[in-house]
């Protein structure tokens, strides 16, 4: 989860990408990245944009949630799944 702050931003932003093929990454899991996740907030939210992080590792460990997201075709649904997750 590329991750940084921007002093531009006024709040969190998220972005998503979807490589045409899978990236080998020589990650810890030996998994190739399917799905990369941009997350960026201003310097002031520094509190919420580590909550937001935190937040996106965990939900993205489980794999039932990995494998929806992965199945998502937009920024839009990827969204509306990260906001069912957390609404429970």
């Amino acid at each position: 989860i590329p991750h940084g702050s921007c002093g531009v931003s006024s709040h969190l932003v998220m972005a998503r990408g979807r490589p045409g093929q899978p990236i080998e990454f020589g990650s810890i899991d030996k998994r190739p990245v399917q799905l990369i996740i941009l997350l960026t907030s201003p310097p002031s939210k520094t509190s919420d944009h580590i909550q937001a992080l935190g937040r996106i590792s965990r939900l993205m460990s489980d794999p039932d949630f990995r494998e929806a997201a992965y199945a998502t075709q937009n920024s839009q649904e990827l969204y509306d799944l990260f906001a069912q997750a957390v609404k429970g």
